[in-house]
């Protein structure tokens, strides 16, 4: 009996029950990589946009819930920008519902 309720708690903690899928959380990281490059210049934003709609992006492990309503999800993700060997990173993206019910980057 104990073993079934720290199963289910440690499930509803993660997201599994009620949280975003992993290709949800893959697109939703995507999406904030090409709306925030981290650049101002246009030539640049469009080669890390380009960059990112190639990215390979993967869930790395559970989400946490960081705040109520908001889990905080870590993915891997690799990108190869022209003349630059491949590059590997961990991001964490925090995903909420949005006003519609879908999910959405919480900023």
């Amino acid at each position: 009996m104990m073993l079934g309720a720290a199963l289910s708690l440690m499930v509803a903690g993660c997201g599994a029950i009620s949280g975003p899928s992993d290709k949800q959380i893959e697109d939703l990281a995507r999406q904030e990589m090409i709306r925030n490059p981290g650049t101002d210049d246009p030539a640049q934003r469009a080669v890390m946009a380009a960059a990112a709609r190639d990215a390979t992006i993967s869930k790395k492990g559970l989400c946490n819930t960081s705040k109520p309503d908001v889990y905080a999800c870590m993915v891997d993700v690799t990108v190869k920008l022209p003349n630059a060997p491949e590059a590997k990173q961990t991001m964490v993206v925090e995903i909420g519902k949005s006003a519609d019910g879908g999910w959405k980057v919480v900023e």
